[in-house]
């Protein structure tokens, strides 16, 4: 089984169609954790209400405040990493508005690798972004190193940065991949020209600041969660 870690704060309006998606096209029996960032309780009866719904498992990590959208999104997957793995887990983490769209099997896809994660790369510094992500616990957890974001020879590094450690490492990393494919990005939607993403050789589909992180995470324009559900409506 593979432990499959999604990491939410302000939209839960959107998680039972990723929860649908992945339980669809994903082949793995998953054990399916919502990872809840709570630095505010505005979005708690919703996101309870959808976990019981959909029968996942709900986990609330009560954030540091005053910190950037990166930061939030390392605390996150940090207290996942440091707290709620075990030896032998195969782990997938998620962000939450990546959904999949084609079938696909996980452990065919990271195979031998120890871990099948987005390539970054600021100036000479290469790290992964952990918005989604397959790894062995077993093959990392001897392994020091964090998901904060960095400042390496003065390059600024998003969440993930400290992930520039586990290319030291005597580890094998596949990368994930991304696209951008006109069919899903016909239109302009937040000022974004690609506003939709494919990952994983084009098995996942990414909403891109579905959040609103440049909008200090006040969500106010809904044009993408309907651009979104017409595309997933199509293959759930």
């Amino acid at each position: 089984m593979i432990q499959a870690f999604l990491f939410a704060f302000n939209r839960p309006d959107i998680l039972e169609l990723q929860v649908k998606s992945l339980r669809k096209f994903v082949k793995n029996k998953l054990s399916i954790h919502v990872v809840q960032d709570r630095h505010d309780d505005s979005y708690d009866k919703e996101f309870t209400s959808i976990c019981r719904k959909l029968k996942v498992k709900r986990i609330i990590h009560d954030s540091q405040q005053g910190l950037s959208p990166s930061q939030y999104h390392a605390q996150s997957i940090e207290y996942v990493y440091n707290n709620h793995l075990k030896d032998g887990d195969v782990v997938l983490f998620l962000d939450h508005d990546m959904f999949a769209v084609d079938e696909i099997d996980l452990l065919e896809a990271l195979g031998s690798h120890d871990i099948l994660g987005l390539y970054q790369q600021r100036g000479e510094t290469k790290y992964l972004w952990p918005g989604i992500m397959v790894f062995k616990y077993d093959s990392l957890k001897n392994i020091e190193f964090d998901f904060s974001p960095k400042v390496i020879d003065g390059k600024m590094l998003d969440s993930g940065g400290g992930t520039h450690k586990l290319f030291e490492a005597n580890l094998d990393i596949a990368d994930s991949t991304v696209e951008y494919p006109e069919s899903y990005n016909e239109q302009k939607l937040d000022n974004f020209d690609y506003p939709f993403e494919l990952h994983m050789n084009n098995k996942f589909l990414h909403m891109r600041n579905s959040c609103q992180w440049n909008n200090n995470f006040v969500v106010t324009d809904f044009d993408k969660k309907n651009a979104l559900e017409m595309i997933m409506s199509n293959l759930l």
